[in-house]
């Protein structure tokens, strides 16, 4: 969920399925208040590319700022910064930033190696605004095409919507954890990620 990388994919398809799930329940009243804070990614390569298609990858981050207006949903505003090929820490000039919207909706929990998670529907937004350099692009100015802005190249999709998908997410006091990978638009996933997608800022 909501991993670097391009694109608005949600999952973050690193680590190996575990355990599957176990003791389905309906979700929790309040399961969104965990996820009401802050949270930032690690530096991680993404499909946007320097100048061109045969270009090298960039490097990125995300902040995400969960809010909630109704129970059992949440809404991250996801912001996503560009760094160059070199930047591996993300710590040096930013060469763009992009904002796009993460829907959540809680439908229940499941138990994984004994740990127990939250069973979500996830509606990934179009990117709603990019801004690098002296550009400032918005809504579908932004399009579904491969486009080459301010020598950044972003392939054909990178600012699209994606479908509603199943996935698995867990919150504890710092950190942020998200699935394996293997859900479908109809399926959970079976296991989730060991590592962590994002820390608690």
């Amino acid at each position: 969920m909501l991993a670097c990388g391009g694109g608005s994919s949600t999952s973050s398809g690193n680590g190996g399925a575990v355990t599957p799930p176990v003791v389905v329940t309906p979700p929790v009243v309040g399961a969104e208040a965990p996820y009401i804070a802050s949270w930032k990614t690690a530096c991680e390569g993404d499909d946007a590319k320097a100048n061109s298609a045969s270009g090298a990858h960039l490097n990125s981050n995300q902040i995400l700022v969960g809010t909630s207006s109704a129970a059992n949903t949440i809404l991250f505003t996801v912001t996503r910064k560009i760094y160059a090929a070199t930047d591996t820490a993300c710590s040096g000039s930013v060469l763009s930033t992009m904002i796009y919207p993460v829907s959540i909706t809680f439908d229940g929990t499941a138990v994984i190696a004994g740990q127990t998670v939250d069973k979500v529907t996830t509606i990934t937004g179009a990117f709603t605004s990019l801004v690098s350099g002296g550009v400032t692009m918005t809504g579908a100015s932004l399009g579904s095409s491969a486009a080459t802005i301010n020598n950044v190249f972003y392939p054909s999709g990178y600012f699209a919507a994606y479908p509603s998908a199943k996935e698995l997410l867990r919150a504890t006091a710092t950190q942020l954890f998200s699935d394996d990978g293997s859900g479908t638009a109809t399926t959970y996933p079976t296991g989730m990620d060991p590592v962590a997608i994002a820390t608690k800022i």
